[in-house]
């Protein structure tokens, strides 16, 4: 097990941005670093990740995915800016 925390973070990144042309990121709750307070909080969040790059994040969006794509299923888990 890894316990170095951003390194581990990186890590897994690297695998994963190596592994998949599109990486889906689902039911993550995200913090929005352009709000503040509550509306900064964004729950059951899908993140696009392609070319290394978030390439849109929201609530309720319904993707068709591409072939070969990633999907981390991230419900319990929290993604922030870094």
């Amino acid at each position: 097990p890894c316990r170095l925390g951003f390194g581990c973070w990186l890590l897994l990144w690297s695998t994963l941005a190596a592994a998949a042309p599109v990486l889906v990121i689902n039911g993550a709750t995200l913090i929005d670093p352009s709000k503040t307070g509550d509306e900064a909080v964004r729950r059951d969040t899908t993140i696009l990740v392609s070319d290394g790059r978030i390439q849109l994040a929201g609530s309720g969006i319904t993707l068709e995915l591409p072939q070969g794509a990633q999907v981390i299923d991230a419900r319990g888990k929290w993604v922030v800016p870094g």
